[in-house]
């Protein structure tokens, strides 16, 4: 017999998200979004309790797991309902919450959206770099992260020679044309 259950917006999106997350076709970056959904979800059920004033997720201040009188789920505990390590669930979340969206939708037909390494790399980056390295991997100039990071980096220590050579050009350039004046200075005294 088939049960039938009524379920509020929040539960039927957190049925849909743990199906999903069991499907084992999914990328690391979308496990990463989904888990990430999954946890603002909990949160917004009161079912994770949030860090706040020198505590952890995991204490009330008084050494007792969760907020006073109501059950919480630990990030150890989320992972093994997904079926994952608690250290792959914290991945997965630093993933999601690192990486902007705009470069999360860039990247997600790209296969460094399934490289687990590849994501928690672009996940450290400030969101300006992140966007070049994503443009980069789309536009096949780099084959990943690292080598994209590598290029914008040899690509930055470049532009910056080329200022010091324009800034000693100037410089040499402005030396000249000031001994020129003054020699045409001297040239008037006589």
């Amino acid at each position: 017999p088939a049960v039938i259950m009524e379920l509020g917006e929040l539960d039927a999106e957190l049925v849909e998200i743990d199906e999903n997350l069991r499907r084992s076709e999914l990328t690391v970056l979308e496990e990463a979004q989904h888990y990430a959904r999954r946890d603002e979800i909990m949160q917004a059920k009161g079912l994770r309790a949030k860090a706040s004033n020198g505590q952890n997720q995991h204490t009330n201040g008084t050494g007792a797991v969760g907020a006073p009188g109501a059950p919480t789920i630990t990030t150890a505990q989320m992972a093994a309902q997904m079926g994952m390590s608690e250290r792959a669930a914290q991945e997965r979340m630093q993933i999601a919450r690192g990486i902007t969206p705009l470069v999360q939708e860039l990247i997600a037909e790209h296969p460094v959206a399934n490289s687990t390494k590849g994501l928690l790399a672009l996940a450290r980056l400030d969101s300006a770099t992140q966007t070049a390295v994503a443009q980069m991997l789309i536009d096949r100039r780099a084959e990943s992260v690292t080598d994209a990071v590598a290029i914008l980096e040899q690509e930055a220590a470049q532009r910056a020679q080329q200022e010091l050579q324009d800034e000693r050009r100037g410089a040499a350039k402005s030396a000249e044309s000031g001994s020129r004046q003054q020699g045409a200075a001297l040239g008037k005294c006589r």
